[in-house]
């Protein structure tokens, strides 16, 4: 089972994400959302090739922590991408570096607001 066999055989949702992400980060590769939902993407199409017996799970995985490690370089505040890259080190088996990046996603997600602003503002 290839790779692209493996897309082929699930949701159109990764199709669409993939689209998406590609589209928003067409437009600016500073943004930290895209890459983001860039690596939870990956994380899915990492599950589905695994489940699979697909060969390119290592591939899969680089691309995903790749796409955790530009969130935050894009926004250092942004918890979640944080998260992303410890589970993608602790999959791996590097504690060490999981410890210290999911200890960072908890730090900073403890100080984020539950609704952005921009939200709240639409709201009112």
């Amino acid at each position: 089972v290839s790779l692209a066999e493996a897309r082929k055989d699930g949701s159109h949702l990764l199709m669409l994400a993939e689209r998406h992400t590609f589209k928003a980060l067409q437009l600016s590769e500073t943004c930290s959302y895209a890459h983001l939902i860039n690596g939870r993407r990956m994380q899915l199409l990492y599950d589905r090739a695994n489940s699979a017996g697909v060969d390119e799970t290592t591939l899969v995985a680089s691309k995903q922590l790749a796409a955790y490690e530009s969130a935050i370089r894009c926004n250092p505040r942004l918890g979640e991408a944080y998260e992303g890259a410890g589970l993608c080190h602790q999959r791996e088996g590097q504690l060490e570096e999981a410890a210290e990046l999911l200890m960072t996603a908890v730090s900073l997600q403890a100080k984020q607001p539950l609704m952005p602003f921009e939200w709240f503002a639409t709201i009112l």
